[in-house]
């Protein structure tokens, strides 16, 4: 799924809580909540995220080759965020 699938899926599933994704890039998540990351997602992508998901209160990182520190960074970025191990 595409950036503009994904953003033309959230613009119309406006009870949308949940995603789960395999994508790093996201346009349009403004109202999503919580997600479940897939091992692909870089650090990069988490910050993207970060800054696409106004609503985010967490995510569920397992299984990700992320970097311990990078959770530290996102914690100063949204200091609320539940990251789920």
């Amino acid at each position: 799924m595409d950036d503009d699938s994904t953003a033309r899926l959230v613009s119309h599933a406006y009870n949308l809580t949940q995603l789960h994704m395999r994508i790093s890039r996201t346009e349009s998540l403004k109202h999503l909540n919580h997600c479940l990351l897939s091992q692909e997602v870089g650090e990069s992508g988490l910050v993207v995220l970060i800054d696409k998901c106004w609503k985010l209160k967490s995510m569920n990182v397992r299984g990700t080759r992320v970097p311990e520190d990078c959770f530290n960074n996102l914690l100063i970025i949204s200091p609320t965020l539940e990251i789920k191990v």
